[in-house]
């Protein structure tokens, strides 16, 4: 009996944590997903860089640091270690904070399954609704996410099926 009450909180547990996952990266860590705007002046100048020399500067920085705290402090418990470390490298759902147009980015229709074959690959699909004045737009991302110990994202990547990051291009 308690392997199958383990069994069965693992089970509801990664859902919700995809979930978590996919509604902080694309509208919590945006600056248009809550009423007030606030600039995230970190991934602003991090987005105007041209070499190597120019990012380690900004590495120096105090406001990248407050952001690489904030992101820690947000993001690696639900991550392995080199899971975390990817993640804050490679993570795509960031790139949307970078832009500063007057727009907001909401999360919906999130769904989170989990691979028969494969049971620690978990596949989702989620939509954003972006809204700037009177225009509104919906755009799908698909993508997996492996998750090698409990509780634990080990990999997780989506794609913009939709191509909302050329419209917030073009809302910039």
């Amino acid at each position: 009996m308690e392997m199958f009450t383990k069994e069965l909180a693992k089970k509801a547990t990664m859902p919700f944590l995809l979930l978590s996952w996919a509604v902080f990266s694309i509208a919590g860590c945006s600056p248009k997903a809550v009423e007030k705007e606030t600039e995230v002046p970190a991934m602003a100048a991090q987005s105007k860089l041209e070499d190597q020399a120019g990012f380690d500067a900004l590495m120096e920085e105090p406001v990248y640091q407050e952001f690489t705290g904030y992101m820690e402090k947000v993001y690696a418990e639900h991550f392995t270690d080199n899971g975390y470390v990817n993640f804050i490298n490679t993570a795509p759902a960031f790139m949307y904070s970078a832009y500063t147009g007057k727009y907001q980015l909401v999360p919906s229709d999130i769904e989170i399954t989990q691979n028969k074959q494969e049971p620690t690959l978990y596949d989702f699909t989620f939509k954003v609704t972006y809204t700037k004045s009177a225009e509104t737009g919906e755009f799908t991302f698909t993508g997996n996410s492996m998750v090698p110990e409990e509780g634990k994202i080990g990999s997780i990547q989506f794609e913009d099926q939709d191509g909302l990051q050329a419209k917030l291009l073009e809302a910039d």
